[in-house]
């Protein structure tokens, strides 16, 4: 059995050292997927939960290379009998995930959670190729001593009896397993860096010394909103404030203009492409732009430094679109676009200066 106090000193380094918010359960789900996987910080924010809503999903992971999904919930307990709670979790898990994976489809596109946006968006591309679902419980205890419990037994007899068994045995000739494993402290480098690819003007680069660069973008709205669910305010830690969007004053002076434009362009009284002459931009900063071609931006750990209220009103303004299943509307504010300024390799004092000065 780990100790918790161990657990708890690599929680608060973790925290130190990338400014997270979350609960120790949900961050030290964060650094188990980073170890266990081999995948980096940003890919593993962007797997794990940091919010409620998660149906029970704290992190996950898709492996490509073996076709398997991992479903991780997290309990930092020193209790045994809280800790076996863990699987009443991850049978409402496995009820969220049956119809994704089977149909396709869920009630509502989870856009409150970006842990579970990642995984509905992944599940969208790959829901007929799992060859292996695992439905695993991390905590301090080894395996053995949760394994033995009517707990884990009770919920093995549940998932062999539901849709979704049939489902992956029949239909994709797979499997799913249940198990319990300690949380993975044991550091290891990753195997790549995860990237996120935007669009771009073509020679719109300005130097301002080897490998720190300013690029211009030419960036769809929807691909802003697109980011901010899969990373959260993760996505806005750089900035000097989250959104204004909260107050009296900034609903009058940002807030209601915006949604009016947004408004009258989804229903085609604006043309889309009037955006850009109405808004200013954003600004991304990067740690760097890796394989770059003529029309994508491949952006290293992505963070908005100008314009988290334009992607938070537009991601509320969204998902009104998306309640309301007015697919004609959402099509519409697809192609709405603005351009972004890209800054790339740059030092933390430069960011600091830049994000100042664009706000």
């Amino acid at each position: 059995m780990l100790k918790k106090s161990v657990c708890l000193t690599a929680i608060k380094r973790f925290r130190a050292k990338h400014g997270l918010e979350a609960s120790d359960e949900n961050t030290i789900a964060t650094i188990h997927l980073m170890n266990t996987h081999g995948i980096d910080v940003h890919a593993a924010l962007d797997q794990s939960s940091r919010s409620g809503n998660d149906h029970g999903i704290d992190a996950w992971h898709y492996d490509k290379s073996s076709e398997e999904l991992f479903i991780y919930q997290s309990k930092l307990t020193e209790s045994k009998t809280l800790t076996l709670r863990g699987f009443n979790d991850l049978s409402e898990a496995r009820q969220w995930l049956g119809p994704v994976l089977i149909k396709g489809t869920v009630d509502r596109v989870p856009s409150d959670n970006h842990c579970l946006f990642n995984l509905y968006t992944r599940l969208s591309d790959v829901r007929q190729n799992g060859k292996k679902i695992h439905f695993i419980l991390i905590s301090l205890f080894d395996r053995m001593e949760l394994e033995d419990s009517d707990e884990y037994h009770r919920f093995e007899q549940e998932l062999i009896k539901s849709d979704l068994n049939a489902f992956v045995r029949h239909e994709l000739t797979g499997k799913l397993v249940v198990a319990a494993s300690e949380y993975n402290l044991e550091q290891s480098i990753p195997e790549t860096v995860k990237v996120y690819p935007i669009s771009k003007i073509p020679k719109a680069r300005i130097a301002l010394r080897r490998n720190a660069h300013l690029d211009l973008a030419y960036v769809s709205l929807h691909s802003l909103v697109e980011l901010y669910r899969q990373r959260g305010d993760v996505l806005f830690d750089k900035n000097v404030r989250l959104s204004l969007g909260g107050t009296k004053e900034a609903r009058e002076r940002l807030v209601n203009p915006m949604e009016s434009t947004l408004q009258l362009i989804t229903s085609r009284k604006l043309d889309p492409s009037i955006s850009p002459f109405y808004h200013i931009g954003v600004t991304i900063s990067a740690s760097s732009v890796g394989d770059e071609d003529n029309t994508l931006l491949n952006l290293e750990a992505p963070s908005i430094i100008n314009g988290c209220q334009t992607i938070t009103i537009a991601n509320e303004y969204l998902k009104r679109l998306e309640r309301q299943e007015n697919h004609e509307a959402i099509e519409v504010f697809k192609e709405i676009k603005v351009i972004a300024k890209v800054v790339a390799g740059t030092s933390n004092e430069e960011i600091k200066e830049i994000t100042n000065c664009n706000n």
